[in-house]
């Protein structure tokens, strides 16, 4: 697994990075950290559903972890599947009521699907997490600015 998050995460080779997570997780399939990483490395390939079922394994293991959700809803909002996105980042919300970046990208999602008073909320309570000169933050509020 050190081996892989090296491939990935300092030489950027991710197909290296994903053989090495799949020997991972043929010897220990209950890893549920593992398939995070291989989520992660198949979502730098832009391969949303490999990514996608990676996630989906890893919350089988631990729905308990709010990461799981929010990764699997970005793969989601890659694909445009907002609905899906917007079910994953309030799982990862339910789980961490103060989870800025999974309202900022719930706020999006919403935003995409047209439903703009659930995003303003969204983008406001993420705006209430972070600090003021947040780069993301100063973002948001232009989006928000717009939508007044």
């Amino acid at each position: 697994m050190n081996r892989g998050f090296i491939y990935e995460y300092h030489l950027k080779q991710y197909d290296s990075a994903i053989s090495d997570y799949s020997i991972v997780i043929r010897l220990d399939p209950n890893s549920s950290q593992c398939y995070l990483l291989r989520g992660n490395a198949y979502k730098k390939l832009k391969q949303y559903d490999m990514a996608i079922s990676d996630y989906s394994a890893a919350i089988m293991i631990d729905q308990n972890y709010k990461d799981y959700y929010k990764y699997r809803a970005d793969a989601y909002f890659e694909l445009e599947q907002y609905d899906k996105a917007v079910s994953d980042y309030s799982m990862a919300i339910g789980l961490e009521p103060n989870y800025p970046m999974a309202y900022k990208n719930r706020g999006l999602a919403y935003y995409c699907l047209d439903k703009i008073d659930l995003a303003k909320k969204d983008f406001e309570k993420f705006l209430s997490l972070v600090p003021e000169d947040d780069q993301t933050a100063v973002q948001i509020k232009k989006i928000l600015n717009s939508l007044e």
